[in-house]
């Protein structure tokens, strides 16, 4: 999750740093963000409703 967090910190500094970003480059981020954050959610779901 704290790793989530970074990427997206990271990903704002890229922006602010590069003015505008590629527009495939950021959707590209964005949906690895995404994905990322609901794997972990189910995970954290499936280790839930394993109890």
């Amino acid at each position: 999750m704290q790793q989530n967090f970074q990427d997206l910190r990271s990903l704002g500094k890229e922006l602010e740093e590069g003015g505008v970003l590629s527009e495939s480059a950021l959707s590209r981020k964005v949906f690895l963000f995404i994905n990322d954050l609901l794997s972990h959610s189910l995970s954290f779901a499936a280790l839930l409703l394993s109890h």
